[in-house]
């Protein structure tokens, strides 16, 4: 079991790590797929600083806005140790405040804004 100083210290390790923060249309699995590609001006993946936000957790200190092609479906994020390339680091689905999976197609060009996105490290 880890202490709060445990959870902290493994949590900042992670957030350091990963990050850069991508936007996927489907499941990356282990490796990253179905990350966002194209439009004007061009998807990118957004470089993210993480502030604590309790034990074992830090989560965005600002919002990270991206670019969205038309066409693009945004379901879910994922963490990467570079801004192109890298390692990926790991994902999760897009979800409202009530845990429900968010999935939004863009007809058009358009923007997209992650306002939270936690990383934590449970004690058990």
């Amino acid at each position: 079991m880890l202490s709060d100083d445990g959870r902290d210290a493994a949590v900042d390790g992670l957030a350091a790590a990963a990050g850069y923060m991508s936007l996927h249309a489907d499941d990356p699995g282990i490796a990253g797929d179905n990350e966002l590609t194209g439009g004007a001006p061009p998807y990118q993946r957004q470089q993210v600083v993480r502030s604590p936000s309790g034990p074992g957790t830090r989560d965005l200190s600002d919002p990270a806005t991206f670019n969205i092609p038309a066409g693009a479906i945004v379901a879910w994020f994922g963490y990467w140790t570079a801004l192109s390339g890298g390692k990926f680091i790991g994902a999760d689905e897009l979800v409202d405040d009530l845990g429900n999976p968010i999935v939004e197609t863009f007809s058009g060009q358009g923007t997209y804004t992650v306002t939270t996105a936690p990383l934590t490290v449970d004690a058990g």
